[in-house]
């Protein structure tokens, strides 16, 4: 097995094949050690990082948040950059893209009058299905007796709620999943017997909102980092500065590297 995860105590050159012992080794040997983190280069070559680079992955003491006394220091790979829509990466500073030209500005509505019927009649009078459906019907039918057309604005009160839940901007719309019911055996709890429904929230339509929101342009962080004060202890701060974020992302990162170099090495041996 090989040993690529090194000791970041300056100075120590063990290496271990384990997250766990590296733990241990440190909780042995450099317990009443400051790590010396460097802050990462600008620059840094994508292409061919090495393990030891890969896998810095701190485990530092907790305290309290000192805004002013404190430092963040990125991995030198997951630092975040921001790119384009193509992956190429943006000089600092660079404004973001603009939105994606909207042709119609009330979609999903036709018009502003479609937009304006249906913010009367669901929200400002709150109408009954039934009504809805009769006012429809008496539109349809003036519109094709003395224009020759042949709808109104919606066709029911199901289309009008239909457009109304199709609308991207605002809030996520609630999805429904409703649970299964397997056979019952005669010990079955009474709770398994019954189907049930789940209401929630799409959550990659609320990250998604999230993310195309300029408003969090400045208070949100695209990559995790270690977050210290100047004695070098850990601050914990937000879901970014912990330990979680930071190791999930260096176990991905190493994983996709290991994918690479045995990737090379099939290449190599189908050559030789």
């Amino acid at each position: 097995m090989f040993h690529q995860i090194p000791c970041p105590y300056q100075g120590c050159l063990r290496t271990f094949a384990l997250q766990g012992h590296l733990t241990k080794h440190t909780n042995a040997v450099h317990q009443n050690e400051h790590r010396n983190l460097p802050t990462p280069p600008i620059h840094t070559n994508f292409d061919e990082p090495g393990p030891s680079v890969l896998l810095i992955t701190p485990e530092l003491e907790d305290i309290a948040v000192d805004p002013v006394n404190t430092e963040k220091h990125y991995h030198p790979i997951l630092s975040g950059w921001k790119c384009d829509a193509n992956g190429n990466r943006l000089p600092h500073g660079a404004p973001p893209e603009g939105p994606p030209v909207i042709e119609n500005e009330w979609e999903p509505f036709a018009n502003e009058a479609g937009f304006r019927i249906a913010d009367l009649l669901y929200r400002k009078v709150e109408m009954s299905h039934a009504r809805v459906n009769e006012l429809l019907d008496i539109w349809f039918h003036d519109v094709s007796t003395r224009y020759g057309g042949t709808s109104a604005p919606f066709s029911s009160q199901q289309h009008l709620y239909e457009m109304i839940d199709s609308i991207k901007h605002g809030s996520v719309p609630w999805c429904c999943l409703e649970t299964e019911v397997e056979p019952p055996e005669d010990t079955t709890p009474e709770y398994l017997k019954s189907s049930y429904q789940v209401w929630y929230r799409d959550p990659d339509t609320v990250l998604s909102n999230i993310l195309s929101n300029q408003d969090f342009s400045d208070d949100f962080d695209t990559a995790p980092y270690v977050h210290v004060n100047k004695d070098s202890k850990c601050c914990w701060s937000d879901f970014m500065s912990g330990n979680y974020a930071f190791n999930h992302a260096v176990h991905f990162l190493y994983q996709e590297f290991q994918s690479a170099v045995l990737n090379k090495v099939a290449v190599l041996d189908e050559h030789f």
